[in-house]
């Protein structure tokens, strides 16, 4: 892990927007920038960024003792392998290299296995530079070491693919039980982590530890917890946040995460962070599900047009009860009035309404009739569970 980093950045118009929380995930992996260094200009094919910025780079890790360059955009294996040579340190990094190793170190397995294919990659180009070098200066000797990081490679593509694969089953066979889905979504740096304790009526210290850091890129895979809101039953979810425009390098890492924002019937959108309107229009593009805001403030916006309720939100932890109010109004939900003949098992029926949804009121008279209002999934259940005790369902409306 990087110890002492430079940190270097390109811009210009084919760059990458700058890293949310770069610097707080360096120091999350044991990393402290000592020096930062940037230019304007296109990309170099060479080290992607241009020489006169790896010369104020090289500059900087001698005066600072670096070990570790980090690169904020996008470097192929070459790059690296180049811009490792041409630099006093044996570590370089781009962008992706820090949020998969961030992602890792919170138990991403995925990321962690992507993590391990881009080493691999790595030292196969420079092992690959090394022998093209030796072999202009004499006799091509095969030791058979570029063979065995082929193997290791393929090792690591389908390791990474079967990763991929059963974090995606894994979301979406989870929490099969609950009525409805709901996931608090915001950037990778948004504080949503709070918000989710406040749905599931918990503190963050609750789940997480005192003095747990909830942001950036974490938790760093769905983080999960049951409720009840109105008449549902809920899985609520909170995740690593997600990133806007072209982000396959980011999205192929929290599999599990994506699954789990594609399943909701609800979307709490944190209006915080960096780029935030990328990041939620990245959510809002992915389900058809109403839009609940939580904003720093009334200004902010959400990028849906199928925002059911903002909460404005400056503190920690944003107002419990309005915030639970606001996402259970959301829910699909039916109002029905079950009518019961007089029998020892009407009253079991009873009871199980009251656990299967919110019942509004019971009178007794010459029958037992139950208003309810339960989740829209749950109708037919109930209406079968009430004529199987010799009763009728009507809407609500009827």
């Amino acid at each position: 892990m990087p110890e002492c980093v430079v940190l270097a950045r390109r811009d210009g118009p084919d760059a990458t927007a700058p890293t949310p929380a770069l610097t707080a995930l360096l120091r999350r992996l044991g990393g402290e920038v000592v020096a930062r260094a940037s230019q304007s200009r296109r990309e170099h094919n060479h080290y992607a960024v241009g020489p006169a910025l790896v010369d104020q780079v090289r500059a900087h890790c001698r005066d600072h003792d670096a070990d570790t360059v980090v690169v904020d955009g996008h470097l192929h294996e070459g790059q690296v392998v180049d811009l490792a040579d041409a630099l006093p340190v044996e570590t370089v990094w781009d962008r992706r290299d820090v949020v998969w190793a961030a992602l890792a170190a919170g138990g991403n397995d995925v990321a962690a296995a992507r993590r391990s294919l881009r080493t691999g990659r790595v030292e196969r180009r420079r092992v690959a530079a090394a022998r093209r070098t030796a072999a202009a200066e004499g006799p091509d000797t095969d030791d058979g070491r570029l063979a065995d990081l082929d193997r290791r490679r393929d090792r690591h593509e389908a390791a990474l693919a079967d990763a991929r694969k059963t974090a995606r089953r894994a979301a979406r066979e989870a929490y099969t039980d609950v009525d409805a889905h709901v996931v608090v979504v915001g950037a990778t740096d948004a504080s949503t982590t709070p918000v989710w304790a406040a749905l599931c009526d918990r503190s963050v210290e609750e789940e997480n530890g005192e003095g747990a850091d909830s942001r950036p890129v974490a938790p760093a895979t769905a983080t999960t917890a049951v409720t009840r809101l109105g008449a549902s039953k809920v899985a609520v979810s909170d995740g690593p946040g997600l990133v806007g425009g072209d982000a396959a390098w980011y999205d192929g890492v929290v599999p599990n995460w994506t699954a789990t924002v594609e399943r909701a019937a609800v979307i709490v959108a944190v209006a915080d962070g960096t780029r935030a309107g990328a990041a939620l229009q990245s959510a809002c593009d992915r389900v058809n599900a109403p839009v609940v805001a939580v904003t720093p403030d009334a200004a902010a916006a959400v990028p849906s047009t199928r925002v059911t309720a903002t909460l404005a939100d400056t503190g920690d932890r944003p107002p419990v009860d309005r915030l639970r109010g606001a996402v259970a109004d959301a829910l699909a939900e039916t109002g029905l009035v079950a009518t019961l003949p007089y029998r020892d098992e009407a009253h079991t029926v009873v009871s199980w309404l009251h656990d299967r949804g919110t019942v509004a009121a019971v009178d007794y008279d010459d029958q037992i009739t139950v208003r309810v209002a339960v989740p829209a999934s749950a109708t037919e259940a109930v209406r079968s569970r009430v004529t199987s005790a010799g009763g009728s369902v009507a809407m609500e409306s009827d």
